[in-house]
């Protein structure tokens, strides 16, 4: 993805030497289909890709294009300044050096107050916590213990599995009666939820997990079940026909992968009747009713 973006960026460094080169005003306000072009390829990457090594390499170079959209043409200009909403996060000092959760906590904090405005920085925010929590799964430099840290950090200190699940508790009660939104959620707002909820359940299918794994039989926290389950009905609701279809459907095979974690904290003489009936798996089943 990295390299192939590499074109598209250098395309624009050459339309815009080429702007100064036929004396336009602002270096590049010359009106260019080719720019026009990679600037939406950009903006499309952007907006759609999860996994962020492309954002890693050329973060300098992308905040430098958005923060000058006022030296290009207005519609190309309009497109950058959508743009850097989504690259904002870039703005934190060193925030791929990931030492610490605090800024990506407290932004994820602010923007909940925009919510049902789907802020960029919001989404894109929670995919760069994505990246600390799970990026050894696709990054081979990126060591696993490093991922399990920023989890233990993220549950237990940062008060960021409840803001997580306070995001799903918010679009959940935004489409109460999901079905009275049915058209919604093949525009714009439908994309856009999706978008934001897919790294949120990421991010908590991988806390979860590896939480309840590690403390077993002392884990008792069941406040999750009751939000997870309201995503989870509200992802049936997305129709087969629509584009996001498919993520709704990783989002509920997410969703089951949590729920399934419940079970497996049992102790050794777990087959008594005493201990079923306070397992944590039992607690869980209670939270259906």
């Amino acid at each position: 993805m990295e390299d192939n973006l590499c074109v598209f960026l250098n395309l624009i460094d050459k339309e815009k030497k080429l702007g100064k080169a036929q004396g336009s005003p602002g270096f590049s306000k010359h009106k260019s289909p080719v720019l026009s072009y990679c600037i939406d390829i950009v903006d499309f990457v952007v907006r759609n890709v999860e996994n962020l090594e492309y954002l890693k390499k050329y973060e300098s170079v992308l905040l430098n294009l958005v923060q000058h959209h006022d030296s290009f043409e207005p519609s190309v200009a309009a497109m950058l300044q959508e743009m850097s909403i989504f690259l904002k996060p870039l703005e934190i000092e060193k925030i791929f050096n990931y030492n610490d959760l605090t800024p990506l906590i407290e932004n994820i904090k602010r923007s909940m107050e925009f919510l049902a405005n789907w802020p960029g920085d919001l989404i894109m925010t929670l995919r760069i916590l994505r990246d600390m929590i799970e990026g050894h799964e696709w990054n081979p430099d990126f060591h696993e213990i490093k991922s399990d840290f920023y989890v233990a950090l993220l549950y237990n200190t940062q008060d960021g599995a409840a803001t997580l699940l306070s995001i799903l508790e918010k679009i959940s009660t935004h489409f109460d009666q999901p079905m009275v939104h049915f058209y919604l959620f093949g525009a714009h707002q439908g994309e856009m939820m999706i978008k934001t909820v897919l790294p949120t359940i990421k991010i908590l299918r991988k806390v979860f997990t590896q939480v309840i794994d590690s403390r077993n039989v002392n884990f008792k926290d069941i406040t999750a079940i009751e939000t997870l389950l309201k995503t989870y009905t509200l992802m049936d609701c997305i129709p087969s026909r629509c584009s996001t279809f498919k993520d709704a459907k990783e989002i509920q095979k997410e969703i089951i992968q949590i729920l399934l974690a419940y079970t497996q904290s049992l102790p050794p003489d777990a087959m008594a009747t005493a201990n079923i009936h306070r397992s944590l798996w039992t607690q869980m089943i209670g939270e259906f009713r």
